[in-house]
């Protein structure tokens, strides 16, 4: 998968007149110039360790599998290495964490198991 570069924010000229500032301007405003930027991803880990799986969403997926990896997840932590096993790409977070919820509902390793081989869905 290919990590995109997305602006998070972006520190702009701005103010009222006869006070100039700068101010930050959230990543929203660039949704129309970043459509694919803002895309969100549901995804699923596999410890190598104790085979167990761990199901998330983010809109960068690199940097949070990295996350993983290292060891800032509380979930995850001395559980690893994790693989990455699934991906769902969305348009917006807000959908991809819906699908998480969805898939944590489940609370069944076989339904998981299934997902990933591509017979759920």
């Amino acid at each position: 998968m290919r990590a995109l570069n997305r602006p998070v924010a972006q520190l702009v000229r701005a103010g009222r007149p006869g006070r100039p500032g700068l101010r930050f301007e959230p990543a929203r405003a660039y949704r129309a110039l970043f459509p694919l930027a803002m895309a969100a991803v549901v995804y699923i880990l596999q410890s190598e360790t104790a085979r167990r799986y761990y199901v998330g969403s983010t809109n960068e997926l690199d940097r949070r599998v990295a996350e993983h990896e290292r060891g800032h997840s509380r979930a995850t932590r001395g559980r690893g290495p994790w693989k990455l096993v699934y991906s769902e790409r969305f348009e917006t977070l807000a959908e991809a964490r819906r699908r998480e919820i969805e898939i944590k509902q489940w609370k069944s390793a076989k339904m998981i198991r299934a997902l990933i081989e591509g017979s759920v869905g």
